[in-house]
């Protein structure tokens, strides 16, 4: 009971903290005192009226998301999950929203998830927030139907097609198979890349983690999936087709005819990752939204119908021949840098990064292929 108290008190504190530090704009006197009185009713435990005072400061068109962080974690407290995880949702789609309430909202959603037995969500979120949340993060991973490959289920397709299991987790290395993903679920290497053939995605709520491909992804429409930390290839065809929905997140494509293919009414999001080594880098017929995106050392860039660029992108211009200059061999590095980080250690690329002859040979042939 001491530790529920004192686990009471820091949320309370940080609460408390978050309306101490949040600027009071552009509401006047009367919303100042609004606010006050919320986190006064809030400190004394009665969550309810702090709830009312809260929602009645959205009216004034300011700080809307420290307060909806605010409303999540009161919700919390008189057991309203939904109600908390709808609010975190409000706060977390400001785009003005400061980092540290984003952080407060995705952690807040964690276990608002947690409680409603939402654990793929909660993982998620979880993982964004990282340290902060990694008992959260401990107890949704215990209580998520897990099977390890080949430890528990002979091969692949057996696990995906266990209607029991919402998470595979496969063991590092190499697996003859093409997966057909049917149903919602997380598809992870344990803790290192695991190498598939290929994988075709028929469902929402689909999430793949740690896994490379060696003939592409293919997300089918009304399909739904979030790659986080992936490699995907294709060097006969396309690494990754989207006719449905698909967040692209800290992964690399490369090695292919055309890195990615969003066809018209797709729904693609890529974020902090690197399209290389491809004939054509992406092609789509559909809106895009890059952020910090980078696509080099291809035969073209982006060829798209609307691209919504947004933070540090570095998209290739086309041209006719690629050199093999300091910067590319800077990129290769780099490159099996990021592959080792994702726990591909027997990537066949390179034997040591140090030798510039082996960069430029890795170079030499892939680029041959690709351009």
């Amino acid at each position: 009971m001491a530790a529920q108290t004192t686990a009471a008190e820091m949320a309370a504190q940080a609460t408390a903290a978050e309306e101490a530090a949040t600027p009071q704009t552009d509401g006047g006197a009367n919303y100042a005192a609004e606010r006050q009185a919320a986190k006064h009713k809030f400190q004394q435990g009665a969550y309810d009226d702090a709830i009312k005072i809260w929602t009645g400061c959205l009216a004034h068109g300011c700080d809307a998301a420290t307060l909806h962080a605010n409303l999540a974690e009161a919700f919390l407290r008189v057991g309203r999950p939904r109600d908390a995880e709808k609010a975190c949702d409000a706060a977390l789609a400001l785009a003005d929203a400061p980092e540290a309430t984003t952080k407060k909202a995705l952690l807040r959603r964690a276990r608002a998830r947690l409680c409603r037995r939402d654990f793929e969500g909660c993982i998620a979120d979880a993982k964004r927030v990282g340290k902060a949340a990694a008992s959260i993060l401990r107890r949704a991973e215990k209580r998520i139907p897990t099977l390890l490959v080949p430890r528990d289920a002979p091969t692949l397709r057996a696990a995906v097609s266990d209607a029991s299991c919402a998470l595979v987790l496969v063991a590092p290395g190499r697996y003859r198979e093409k997966l057909v993903i049917k149903r919602s679920l997380a598809l992870a290497g344990d803790n290192a890349l695991a190498t598939v053939e290929g994988v075709e995605i028929h469902a929402k709520g689909v999430r793949l983690d740690r896994v490379d491909t060696t003939a592409g992804v293919r997300v089918a429409p009304d399909a739904a999936v979030e790659c986080r930390r992936c490699v995907f290839a294709h060097e006969a065809g396309v690494a990754l087709t989207v006719a449905g929905a698909c967040l692209l997140d800290d992964s690399v494509v490369e090695h292919a005819k055309i890195g990615i293919v969003a066809n018209e009414g797709a729904s693609l999001h890529a974020r902090g990752s690197t399209i290389q080594l491809c004939g054509l880098g992406i092609n789509s017929k559909a809106p895009i939204i890059l952020e910090n995106v980078v696509v080099e050392e291809c035969g073209r860039g982006v060829a798209a119908k609307q691209i919504d660029e947004r933070g540090d992108c570095a998209l290739q211009e086309d041209r006719a021949e690629p050199a093999l200059d300091d910067r590319a061999r800077a990129r290769a590095r780099l490159r099996l840098a990021r592959r080792q980080a994702f726990g591909d250690t027997a990537s066949p690329d390179v034997s040591s990064d140090s030798e510039s002859e082996d960069i430029d040979g890795i170079l030499a042939a892939k680029l041959k292929r690709h351009v």
